[in-house]
């Protein structure tokens, strides 16, 4: 939006009372109206949307009488939901070391080597499934989302999800009424301790004190962002966190 009003080019102008009926500037039109703010919320400037004309627009600025035609269209919406990322986190499933499903059934997918296990099972995992169920959990969008109002009762399902740099994203799940929503946070999995650096630490170590030091800070703002919402989601998602340690066997083994 800022991008598209900043590169306006203006092709011709015109001014008139019947020119901004034709062009649909008139307030009776119910034109869009676009006002930017200061940090002061004091408005630095305000232009009504009105007409397209000869590929572009009809522009009026607020208080001026003339009327500017933009060189290209400047479609915008008016609807909030066209500005918001709508998108939670988007993860690099190869960086997942471990998935942790708390519900009805209780179970944990652990990486070991270049394949996953049941924790403490000796079950026989089709890594296709596996994979496929990595490629779907790394991703996660949101519908709608409301402002957590009380203490949220306790979860249908809490899924954990830890990644190689020692960050864990926890997925609180809910069901109401078919509906489904999630809460979500995120934290650091290194142990509390003094990080110490001397001149004769090798590269390993100080990548691996770098890893820990991001993993808090991006855990940090990840809870800024999102730690207050409860976020709806769709039937789809809601399903893909309703795996049981069967579900990823290899068929005809047990």
């Amino acid at each position: 939006l800022l991008f598209k009003v900043a590169s306006l080019q203006i092709k011709a102008k015109l001014s008139g009372e019947e020119a901004v009926k034709n062009f649909e500037l008139h307030p009776e039109k119910k034109p869009l109206t676009l006002t930017f703010f200061d940090q002061s919320k004091k408005a630095l400037l305000s232009l009504t949307i009105g007409k397209a004309h000869k590929g572009g627009h009809a522009i009026q600025k607020s208080g001026d009488k003339v009327i500017y035609f933009s060189q290209s269209p400047l479609w915008l919406s008016s609807n909030k939901d066209n500005f918001i990322q709508k998108q939670i986190f988007s993860l690099d499933a190869k960086q997942i070391v471990q998935v942790s499903l708390e519900g009805a059934e209780n179970f944990i997918l652990v990486k070991n080597g270049d394949a996953f296990a049941i924790e403490g099972e000796g079950i026989s995992l089709d890594k296709k499934k596996v994979d496929d169920f990595l490629g779907e959990i790394a991703s996660l969008n949101f519908d709608d989302f409301q402002e957590i109002q009380n203490a949220s009762a306790n979860a249908q399902k809490v899924v954990r999800i830890s990644l190689e740099n020692t960050l864990e994203y926890r997925l609180s799940l809910f069901e109401q009424d078919k509906k489904y929503f999630l809460e979500v946070s995120a934290l650091n999995r290194a142990p509390e301790q003094p990080l110490t650096i001397s001149q004769n630490d090798d590269q390993n170590k100080l990548k691996k004190i770098e890893e820990v030091i991001q993993a808090k800070s991006q855990a940090q703002a990840f809870n800024q962002l999102h730690g207050k919402w409860r976020y709806a989601i769709n039937e789809a998602q809601w399903k893909r966190f309703q795996k049981t340690a069967l579900d990823f066997r290899v068929e005809g083994k047990k």
